[in-house]
């Protein structure tokens, strides 16, 4: 017990040796109550102060949702840029996992890390800095290579952050624009998962590779889907004497 209970004051000589002066400045900062009594355990979570299983489950959940709810991004982009964005002409799995990133819901290592999963928050790339959508996908030096090596030709130091990053990008209003910027971010993602995963090493030009297959894959998908033109029927009068119709075209 740091408080001698007889003379209701602070252990001042235990708390400077255990510890540090700013912390035990900040504990002798603290009054103590005038009233004195014993201390009891009470649950807020609960009108009568007991703790149960049920409202221990609650409140987690009511945590994680609000870790999740900060982190997210959504709300700040409006829903005209949301519009545009599922309109890009990118692979599907492109869009999905880029939305995800934007709004904070990859499986990061520092996510996990928050979230007391036990795992090393480096990145998976550098291991220098917790692995976050901000560093991953932009300040990580791997991530700065595969931007500028790409067709896109970016220096992404000037982003503070992801968010900024796609709200600069769908302000371009160009598609071709959108669509190879969700690519390089799957791509990204891909290969941090084989580094992490798979024991595998980073190739900017492979992941440069898979960017443009990606694309061209994107590219015959459209051409798949696009309707096939054919010049309408025009009808002409039969020939005298003749007993049938022609069509010409």
């Amino acid at each position: 017990m740091l408080i001698d209970q007889d003379l209701h004051c602070w252990k001042r000589d235990l708390i400077e040796l255990v510890f540090s002066p700013s912390t035990a400045a900040n504990i002798f900062s603290i009054p103590l109550g005038v009233h004195g009594g014993v201390d009891l355990f009470h649950w807020p979570g609960t009108s009568d102060g007991q703790y149960t299983s049920k409202e221990g489950y609650d409140f987690m959940r009511l945590l994680l949702h609000r870790d999740a709810a900060s982190s997210s991004s959504t709300a700040k982009l409006d829903p005209r840029s949301w519009k545009f964005f599922w309109a890009s002409r990118a692979l599907p799995r492109c869009k999905e996992t880029c939305w995800r990133a934007i709004c904070g819901l990859l499986p990061l290592k520092e996510s996990l890390f928050r979230r007391h999963v036990d795992v090393d928050p480096g990145c998976g790339f550098c291991a220098s800095e917790r692995e976050n959508e901000d560093h991953i996908f932009l300040q990580c030096p791997a991530a700065k290579h595969i931007w500028f090596a790409s067709q896109l030709a970016i220096r992404v130091d000037s982003f503070t952050s992801f968010q900024a990053f796609w709200t600069a990008v769908i302000a371009m209003d160009d598609d071709e624009v959108l669509a190879m910027a969700q690519t390089v971010v799957y791509a990204i993602w891909e290969a941090r998962n084989k580094v992490c995963f798979q024991q595998g090493e980073l190739v900017v030009a492979t992941v440069l590779r898979r960017v443009a297959s990606m694309l061209e894959a994107a590219q015959v998908r459209d051409l798949a889907r696009a309707p096939s033109v054919s010049l309408p029927a025009k009808w002409s009068k039969p020939a005298p004497g003749g007993g049938y119709h022609q069509m010409q075209l």
